[in-house]
Parts: C-alpha cells; sequence; structure tokens
C-alpha cells in the first residue's frame, strides 16, 4: 500500500492542556480537521475528521462510545422533470425531445445499481422548448459511497436518436441531510441546472427545470405519488404539458416537409413492389 500522509498528535501535551480540559467537559466530541502530510511532498495530501477522547479511569466505564455505523435506510427519490429550455437545434429547423434521468447508486463493495426513466416526447419544437411535467420515481438504500443523478436531452429524427445535452447531480448531501435530520422529507425546490455536452466542450446546452423530493419509504407508502401524471398525482400536481395533436413533421418548416414527402415516397415504392410480386 502507498502512504498519503500522516498526522501526530501529542497525547501528553493534548491532557495537560487547560484549554481542551475544559471542552472537554462541556463537550462529549471535540471534533477537529487534521492536515495530512507527507513527507516527500510539499503540500498537504487531504485532511482528516477525527476526535480523540481521554478520561481517566475511573471515568471510563462511565463513557462508553457508539461508533457503530448508522443502520441501513431505505428512501424514494421523486423527480420531476418541469422543462428544457434553449436546448440548441444543431441546424435542424425542429426537434422531437425527450429527458432522461439516470440514478446511479452503489452500496459498500457493492456493484453499481442503474435506474432510467424517461418523459414523454414534445414534438415539433422550433425554439428548443419542451414541457414536460413528469415524475420520475427512484428507490434508494442508505448509506451509500455512490448516488449520483444523470440528465440527458434527447433529439430524436427519422433517421437519428442522440444526446443533446446532459447534466449531473450529486444526490449524497441531500441524503446526509435528510438522515441527520430525523424528518421523514426533504424539499429540493424548482431549479434550472445548466446542461453541457462532451462533444461541444463548454458551450452552454440549455437548462433542464427540476424538483425533487427526497422521502423515507414508510413516508411514500403513507403518501405515495404516481410516476409520469398518474394518480394520485399531488404534492405537486403535475398538468397536462401543451402538446400537438397533429403529425411531428406537419407545418414545421422545409426540412418537415421533405421528412414527409420521404415517407409517403417510401410508402408508394413499397405498394409499387408489392403490386409486381403479386401480380
Amino acid at each position: 500500500d502507498d502512504l498519503i500522509g500522516t498526522t501526530s498528535i501529542d497525547l501528553e501535551d493534548r491532557w495537560y492542556n487547560k484549554h481542551w480540559q475544559e471542552l472537554r467537559k462541556t463537550r462529549k466530541e471535540l471534533k477537529e480537521f487534521r492536515s495530512l502530510d507527507n513527507a516527500s511532498l510539499n503540500t498537504p495530501q487531504g485532511n482528516l475528521e477525527m476526535w480523540v477522547e481521554m478520561y481517566r479511569p475511573d471515568e471510563a466505564d462511565q463513557a462508553p462510545i457508539d461508533i457503530r455505523p448508522p443502520p441501513n435506510q431505505k428512501f424514494q427519490l421523486r423527480l420531476v422533470v418541469w422543462e428544457a429550455r434553449k436546448v440548441p437545434l444543431d441546424g435542424y429547423s425542429y426537434v422531437n425531445m425527450s429527458v432522461s434521468g439516470t440514478l446511479t447508486t452503489q452500496t459498500e463493495c457493492a456493484t453499481p445499481i442503474e435506474q432510467e426513466f424517461t418523459t414523454d416526447e414534445h414534438s415539433g419544437l422550433k425554439d428548443g422548448h419542451g414541457i414536460f411535467n413528469f415524475r420520475m420515481l427512484y428507490e434508494i438504500e442508505s448509506p451509500c459511497s455512490l448516488s449520483r443523478l444523470k440528465f440527458s436531452v434527447w433529439s430524436r429524427s427519422l433517421l437519428t436518436y442522440s444526446c443533446v445535452a446532459e447534466a449531473n447531480m450529486d444526490i449524497q448531501p441531500l441524503l446526509l441531510k435528510l438522515v441527520s435530520s430525523r424528518k421523514d422529507s426533504l424539499e429540493l425546490p424548482r431549479t434550472s441546472i445548466p446542461m453541457k455536452l462532451s462533444n461541444f466542450g463548454a458551450q452552454n446546452r440549455g437548462v433542464v427545470d427540476i424538483q425533487i423530493s427526497l422521502v423515507t419509504k414508510d413516508y411514500a407508502e403513507q403518501h405515495p405519488v404516481g410516476a409520469a401524471r398518474d394518480p394520485p398525482n399531488e404534492n405537486p400536481f403535475l398538468p397536462e404539458p401543451p402538446r400537438p395533436q397533429w403529425l411531428a413533421w406537419a407545418g414545421n418548416g422545409f426540412n418537415g416537409w421533405c421528412l414527409g414527402l420521404t415517407v409517403i415516397v417510401i410508402i408508394v415504392i413499397l405498394i409499387i413492389i408489392l403490386v409486381r410480386i403479386f401480380a
């Protein structure tokens, strides 16, 4: 194993320090952050969060320390995808847009687990603004070493289906906050998440508006909500998004008419072939 860094504490000096003695009378845990140093390197190699407890022999029996890890807890993550805005069209006159959410979790020494859901499609968008009002429900077990949520915006055409923007969000801070609060739920109000794409460097690829509720498994069973816009549709209520009722290519400019004409030509060719085969 490679040495990363070390830290040293003079316990005798600590014990006879009057200030430390006063603090230990008022606080059970005197947490501190100590720098990790390595003699072969000039810069600190991180920090160690720790505390030191020392007792007289007559005190030690009266000061048990519970260092057990927190018990496993199950949670439900409720993600609402409201809309995606300012998504580039990349040269197209319109796009057919959807948004996927992939939650990757991993408990200690276990294989990562992925849960993925995708919104319905908003077709014929000329301004890169898709409205979804779509709820996704994920199951999480804590403690976990990894809990990451990935948003991907997808564009579909007749021959392609590609990711045009994405963003990542660390869910661990929300989990830790809910566990430490000992409450049943934690709300992250509607917020805008900026998106990029590795193929486009630092270029802004729009934003996705989301809202998150993190609840315990017991709370989820007592106060259920439906996926997508299914009942019970509440907390929050998700209205049906405005969507055109005609085909996505109709009335969407030259590219749309070309797509429609291509479909018609293919159908006519197939009919001619079938007629010749069975004539």
